[in-house]
């Protein structure tokens, strides 16, 4: 979001994603009426601000969002609508095994003709793809745009297992056609993660060090400005004074943050510890003892 606010920079909104197939000719006068159908049907203020802050129509929009709108196959997000077969997608179109050569060229064309779009509604600004599948797509992007830049944000492990948690028993409860038990659930996030930064990490290999930056979310959430100045340094990237009045203008408009409280289990911290060895070496978090229980909220803000 914050790289959003650069004026230089364009993006696919929520309302491109939904409409891939005809935003450029359906935004202008489609998207108000929207807007409004939207907020007659806000049940309550709470809601109407969450509609507000994270799901207005202008806000960035992940990509894969937009190929499950055209009913596209080249995305793992088929996955979330099936996720008792959640393995074959995320493996052919997040991880790109079992993929023929012909598959692979018609996700790629797929993939550029869906973000020419977006550069066809801004041609004069650098595209800002938001897009967590890509943490795993390195290689075959950089095939389509040799010059890509990327940007990984890393979090606490045990904060990501608890977080992936929740979104899975949304999706669960939400758009899923199907259900899988609390321990398939488990069993998908434990793997996904393992799986999507062990390809990360052996991909990061092929970008120049002008193309990679990594950055915690806890340094954005304590630091928000000279995070975003050492990302602008580390991709060499322009207008970083020019973009600081308007992100500024963002940050002063957010509620204060507020750390997750999630219960920490034992038997959590243990598996986490397990499957997910590496990355605490690789950035630097602290392991939990999972005998000594859930740490304090005051504990976890030490340990981030």
């Amino acid at each position: 979001m914050l790289l959003s606010c650069d004026p230089e920079f364009a993006f696919q909104s929520k309302y491109m994603n939904f409409f891939s197939d005809n935003f450029l000719t359906t935004e202008a006068f489609f998207k108000p009426v929207l807007s409004r159908f939207m907020s007659y049907f806000s049940p309550a203020k709470q809601w109407q601000d969450n509609i507000t802050k994270t799901m207005h129509l202008d806000t960035p929009s992940e990509s894969d969002t937009a190929l499950i709108s055209e009913i596209s196959e080249y995305t793992y997000h088929w996955a979330h609508l099936f996720p008792k077969s959640y393995k074959k997608y995320f493996d052919k179109f997040l991880f790109f095994e079992d993929l023929t050569a012909e598959e692979l060229k018609q996700w790629k064309d797929t993939m550029h003709t869906m973000i020419n779009k977006t550069h066809l509604k801004y041609p004069d600004n650098r595209l800002l793809i938001k897009n967590p599948g890509d943490t795993g797509r390195i290689k075959h992007l950089l095939d389509i745009y040799p010059g890509a830049k990327f940007i990984f944000l890393h979090r606490n492990p045990y904060e990501v297992f608890y977080s992936n948690l929740k979104l899975w028993k949304q999706v669960i409860n939400t758009v899923a056609l199907q259900s899988v038990s609390e321990k398939e659930q488990r069993d998908i996030v434990l793997h996904l993660y393992s799986k999507l930064h062990q390809g990360y990490i052996d991909q990061t290999a092929l970008l120049r060090p002008d193309q990679l930056v990594e950055v915690s979310h806890q340094q954005i959430v304590e630091s928000p400005h000279n995070t975003l100045r050492a990302i602008y340094n580390q991709l060499e990237l322009p207008g970083f004074d020019k973009a600081m009045p308007h992100t500024r203008d963002f940050l002063e408009q957010l509620p204060p943050w507020r750390n997750s409280d999630y219960p920490y289990h034992p038997e959590d911290i243990m598996e986490i510890n397990t499957h997910w060895d590496f990355v605490f070496d690789l950035w630097s978090y602290p392991k939990l003892d999972p005998g000594k229980g859930s740490p304090s909220l005051k504990d976890r803000r030490a340990e981030s």
